[in-house]
């Protein structure tokens, strides 16, 4: 994959000074990348590059939506992953000072930046197998790397290794740079990617050679399982459930948790149905997993692994119900509200003791009763009674027969319950029918009306 220098893509010419020319090809059965960037001068910071695909003599035209424009002050890239072959970005300084290029392999496993105040072209080409080194094995891709020119070349390699990997001892993650069998280790330098929570690892580039990230065996000695393992449903969002825990283990080599859940019933980590996910013990506690849907269930269990790479057998499969997010917390539950557009604009309204419909009961009364908020069933039903279970417009003892059958699940008995539920407390019982029958017996207390 070539890129060339850039041009004016007013003038369609190349920028005064540079003489452009289309790096040499290579044959390797493994596919070298050759990347080369040029100072540009003048005051003309706009960048256009074509790309050929190795082995072929035609160039293939970014397009115009690939022409990057690079404004004073500001970095740009151009990704020519619509090759379909390594992703390669070129940049350019602000300054226009240094020459500086990016190479990314096409599986994004080994990154590396090099720069340098002179002319230079890299040479990459990645290797299938691994150089020997005692207990360490390759963690990421092996990369040749070769440079044309005596520049003095700065730079790094750089490499993400997940933490659900269960077979390496973190602790020994290194970069190795290989020169005719023989390995020279690089200092290295640790980095916690908080999205991906994945370890990122570089290593400085120190001269031509094979580079491998590497790593030894995980630690052969078990940690203790977490136990008591709980759950809360989470009032923050719809689905999600929050784990609790008590862990043994030494918190000074703890490295991290594994929390693996499924919607399915599993019996081993290593399931395929299952999903797990990183956490780290100074998430505060805070180990919630998304479930997606309210009252859904699930199942959770825990692993706790060292730095060293030790792990804990896997902790107890606990059944899990996903929360009903309840954000104010005020017994009503968000999915309620959205339903029946009760929220307001500036976030003051008390939504569980308002009465939106003005029917004389609250939003929270009305949902523990199943009702709508909205509709005012004396507006929509005239003439209504409290008591009148029969619904004839009178009190009598044909609404105590009904009422009864209806608590009692006769086949074709209902009421309405905001005519039936005397007492309000969201349940038809026989609480009710002894104010219905007192009324009709003439007690002054319980007079309906």
């Amino acid at each position: 994959n070539y890129i060339m220098p850039p041009k004016n893509s007013s003038m369609g010419q190349p920028l005064a000074g540079f003489i452009p020319e289309i790096l040499s090809r290579t044959t390797s059965s493994n596919m070298d990348y050759k990347v080369a960037y040029t100072k540009a001068n003048g005051d003309d910071r706009t960048a256009w590059y074509k790309a050929a695909l190795i082995n072929s003599d035609s160039f293939i035209d970014l397009g115009s939506d690939d022409v990057v424009h690079t404004p004073p002050g500001t970095h740009s890239a151009l990704r020519s992953a619509t090759l379909g072959i390594t992703e390669v970005a070129a940049q350019q300084r602000e300054d226009m000072g240094e020459y500086f290029y990016n190479y990314m392999s096409e599986s994004f496993n080994v990154q590396n930046n090099l720069s340098s105040d002179a002319y230079f072209t890299a040479n990459y080409e990645v290797i299938n197998d691994a150089p020997e080194n005692g207990d360490y094995f390759a963690v990421s891709e092996v990369t040749s790397l070769t440079s044309d020119g005596s520049a003095d070349i700065n730079g790094e390699f750089y490499s993400e290794v997940s933490l659900l990997r269960d077979n390496m001892d973190f602790t020994s993650l290194s970069w190795f740079r290989f020169v005719d069998g023989s390995a020279e280790q690089i200092t290295s330098s640790f980095s916690i990617e908080p999205e991906s929570r994945q370890l990122g690892v570089s290593g400085d580039y120190i001269g031509a050679g094979i580079y491998v990230l590497m790593a030894k065996p995980a630690s052969s000695e078990p940690l203790a399982p977490v136990s008591n393992l709980s759950y809360t449903k989470s009032l923050d969002r719809d689905g999600d459930v929050i784990l609790a825990f008590n862990d043994a283990n030494n918190a000074d080599t703890l490295s991290h948790y594994e929390i693996i859940y499924s919607d399915t019933p599993f019996s081993s980590p290593d399931d395929e149905n299952v999903i797990r996910v990183v956490y780290f013990p100074e998430d505060d506690g805070n180990y919630t997993i998304p479930l997606y849907e309210y009252n859904k269930d699930g199942y959770a269990a825990i692993v706790a692994r060292s730095i060293n790479g030790a792990a804990s057998p896997a902790s107890e499969i606990i059944p899990v119900i996903g929360g009903e997010a309840d954000r104010d917390r005020d017994g009503v539950p968000d999915w309620w509200v959205d339903k029946y557009h009760l929220w307001d604009n500036d976030g003051t309204k008390d939504i569980a003791n308002s009465d939106d419909d003005e029917d004389g009961l609250t939003n929270l009364e009305e949902f523990l009763r199943d009702e709508d908020p909205t509709e005012n069933p004396a507006e929509s039903e005239p003439g209504g009674m409290l008591g009148d279970c029969y619904e004839d417009q009178s009190v009598d003892t044909k609404d105590i027969i009904w009422l009864a059958r209806t608590i009692a699940k006769w086949d074709g008995y209902s009421v309405n319950t905001r005519l039936a539920d005397i007492n309000k407390d969201g349940f038809l019982s026989t609480a009710d029918l002894l104010h219905i029958a007192r009324h009709i017996a003439g007690w002054e207390e319980y007079k309906l009306h």
